[in-house]
């Protein structure tokens, strides 16, 4: 489902009818749908001109409750027509007319009490394609950088139940946002790390947030000293304040986060692999753990004196990982020096992990692979191939609809419970000691309730459930 704003016709007329017409010259528009890849922060307009001779165009914002998108014309002549597009602030960002690739027009009759709704498909300044699963979003689309006068797109991963589990997440910051998500922004191929992170067990989940490097200034941006040969102005200090003092007040205001250093870190490939390090080195007080993926040392020798002079926080995990032979090897031997200079300097080994691999590569597929190794390391996942070999499975989860439970080796599914957050019992039923068994919510109301499983031997084991 591209669209993650549906809005039921039903539903919002209703609303419409009974809180919105306080007088009886009013059209309402609204916005049944929009694209997925709408930028969150960014207001919607409606620019309408009466199809007459005189009238001039009149814009106006849209009004947001719940989600929904809603505009009223009013006191306009009834059954005048007017001709009304929708827009992000300009034609160029307006709804895209798949026909002509221009801004899409729609024809309105003004009536007292009526109702126009409206689905955009596409924005014109918004590519069509993408790989992004549901879980994504682009806060904003070109977000201010104060520090730099720039703008920059900012990507945002939500864990798949976080609409209904009403519980705050970690935050994970990564480097080189347009390479994560999905593979049409990508310079070479994506991380797909919406994928990797439904698919992961064994771990708490996170919010990802991913912000785009600037291309031509990628260089300048994650460095912090001057190479002559590379770049010659360094504003990697300026990207970590960035994020520090500006972005990660705007996730903590517009998502349920865990805010402290201990729930916040950070992550990053070659030149943003260094951006990584530096982050946990400079602000220590803001991140706790650092995900460093075949990090670009030779390019910036400052990182090494700012290694040298900083003190190290005792519960600060760095994970560092590259290709053997990246480099003809020099990524490594690299790699093995800053890991002694942390160490010299105080880390301790549970803080540090390294690795190396005879197939890793300088590329997004060979980061795309060693992301979720990163993650359970950096987040103390319990999943191990004894667990896995333990564990038994119930997806999906959340679910619309219905939910499948698969039995551990040697274990048969007797009864299965179900209770909502007052702990009250909801709905029952016995399996009859099968190994797979599939159980129906849809009548459930969206939110998070308790399943217990009790097995034939007698044993029984709970996890949350999340109706959506």
């Amino acid at each position: 489902m591209k669209n993650r704003m549906i809005i039921r016709y039903v539903v919002i007329c209703s609303y419409l009818i009974l809180n919105v017409f306080s007088t009886s010259a009013q059209t309402s528009i609204f916005l049944e749908s929009v694209p997925q890849n709408t930028p969150m922060l960014d207001l919607l307009y409606v620019t309408y001109k009466l199809d007459d001779d005189t009238s001039k165009a009149v814009t106006r914002t849209m009004r947001k409750k719940d989600d929904h998108y809603y505009f009223l014309i009013e006191d306009e002549p009834e059954g005048m027509t007017c001709t009304l597009k929708v827009h992000r602030g300009s034609d160029a960002s307006a709804e895209r007319n798949a026909e002509t690739n221009e801004p899409m027009t729609h024809q309105v009759l003004i009536q007292n009490g009526s109702i126009f709704g409206i689905s955009v498909a596409e924005w014109l300044d918004i590519p069509i394609n993408t790989t992004m699963n549901e879980q994504v979003l682009i806060l904003d689309n070109d977000m201010l950088i104060p520090q730099l006068k720039k703008r920059r797109r900012v990507w945002v991963y939500l864990p798949e139940e976080y609409q209904v589990s009403g519980v705050n997440y970690p935050v994970v910051y990564m480097l080189d946002g347009q390479n994560l998500f999905d593979r049409f922004t990508s310079f070479a191929g994506e991380w797909k790390i919406d994928e990797t992170m439904s698919s992961l067990k064994g771990c708490q989940k996170s919010i990802i947030v991913g912000i785009d490097n600037g291309g031509n200034d990628r260089l300048n941006e994650y460095t912090f000293g001057v190479n002559d040969s590379l770049h010659n102005i360094p504003q990697g200090n300026e990207i970590l304040e960035f994020i520090t003092k500006n972005l990660k007040s705007v996730i903590d205001y517009n998502f349920r986060t865990l805010k402290d250093r201990k729930n916040t870190s950070i992550g990053g490939s070659s030149l943003g692999a260094n951006m990584a390090l530096a982050a946990v080195i400079k602000y220590p007080d803001v991140f706790s753990k650092a995900m460093v993926l075949s990090p670009a040392y030779w390019a910036d020798p400052e990182l090494e004196k700012m290694v040298a002079n900083s003190m190290p926080k005792v519960d600060t995990k760095i994970y560092y990982a590259c290709g053997t032979n990246e480099g003809r090897g020099e990524v490594l031997q690299d790699m093995i020096k800053m890991n002694n200079l942390l160490v010299d300097i105080g880390y301790q080994e549970n803080q540090l992990f390294m690795m190396d691999w005879p197939e890793g590569s300088h590329s997004e597929a060979f980061w795309a692979e060693e992301f979720p190794r990163a993650y359970r390391w950096l987040n103390d996942c319990v999943e191990t191939e004894e667990s896995l070999a333990k564990a038994f499975d119930v997806s999906p989860n959340p679910t619309y609809e219905s939910t499948t439970i698969t039995a551990p080796n040697g274990k048969l599914i007797s009864e299965i419970k179900i209770y909502n957050n007052t702990g009250k019992l909801v709905k029952q039923e016995l399996a009859n000691e099968e190994s797979v068994y599939q159980i129906f919510v849809n009548m459930l109301f969206p939110g998070t309730y308790n399943m217990e499983i009790k097995w034939h031997d007698g044993t029984i084991d709970s996890l949350p459930l999340y109706k959506l």
